[in-house]
């Protein structure tokens, strides 16, 4: 094997996704977690472990799948697998080796492929993921991705952190609120701030986001809410909106949220999070 050549191919980006259809864009399914920008590269079965992890290192791969000569899948190579075989080898076993590890084929250190249909459901590799650095997903035939427990951990935290942001919002309007009102006071508060068309519970756990925004600015409560929040009650009306404009987006599933409006979550989010009792 010429040494200078690369030990890793480029499998054609031209995937098979003709078992996907529409029920990949609604439920979560194994297709949906591959990083978008990922390429999949191979190493033959005969490539020397040198050449292989160096490549890895310069492109920052930890694992690779392995193919026989016909093409097919046959397993997988990653830094894991090389340094438990070494770790179990001694001197004598090295001394027969007649060479250094770096010198041998790949398949002498590689582990078993296991295979993960695009379709599959996310919860169906959660158990294989905790046991296995990687998974394929595809067949021994056609790899279309390489699955490993970040890109699950990734893809898992961005469909969930808006979520999660908007339950400590919520959470923190309802404490800041109680915080400030004590039961009786906060009766008297719903009363102020309703109306005719709205009409606020007096307990918190029954309001609504809008209620928390009405009974905040209301300006007969806005003196005691001021204290804590600080600004105008045209300012804190105006977060309040973009919170609310921002949760029913993402809780009525409109629309992914862009970048710039994950952040003004972030912000809004932090901004409840500096809220401090004075008599503290």
């Amino acid at each position: 094997m010429n040494p200078s050549a690369s030990s890793l191919r480029l499998l054609s980006k031209e995937a098979d996704f003709s078992s996907l259809d529409v029920a990949n864009e609604i439920f979560h399914q194994i297709a949906r977690v591959l990083p978008d920008d990922q390429e999949i590269y191979t190493v033959s079965a005969d490539s020397l472990i040198r050449d292989v992890v160096l490549e890895m290192i310069t492109r920052g791969f930890t694992c690779v799948p392995v193919l026989c000569p016909r093409g097919g899948v046959i397993g997988v190579f990653s830094f894991k697998s090389f340094s438990q075989a070494l770790a179990s080898q001694t001197h004598r076993d090295i001394m027969n080796d007649r060479c250094a590890p770096g010198e041998l084929e790949v398949n002498e250190y590689m582990d078993e492929a296991h295979f993960v249909s695009p379709t599959a459901e996310m919860k169906s590799v959660i158990d294989d993921l905790s046991q296995q650095d990687v998974l394929l997903v595809g067949d021994r035939g056609k790899p279309i991705g390489v699955l490993t427990a970040t890109d699950f951990l990734n893809y898992l935290y961005k469909v969930a952190s808006p979520f999660v942001l908007l339950s400590e919002i919520e959470l923190a309007i309802r404490a800041l609120i109680a915080s400030v009102f004590s039961k009786d006071e906060l009766a008297d508060a719903a009363k102020q701030a309703s109306s005719e068309r709205v009409k606020i519970s007096e307990r918190l756990e029954e309001m609504t986001f809008d209620n928390y925004k009405l009974l905040i600015c209301n300006r007969h409560n806005w003196t005691a809410m001021s204290a804590r929040l600080g600004s105008t009650r045209h300012r804190v009306s105006g977060k309040l909106n973009e919170m609310c404009h921002l949760r029913n987006q993402v809780f009525h599933f409109r629309s992914k949220l862009r970048i710039n409006e994950y952040e003004s979550l972030v912000g809004h989010r932090n901004w409840l999070l500096g809220w401090r009792d004075p008599q503290k």
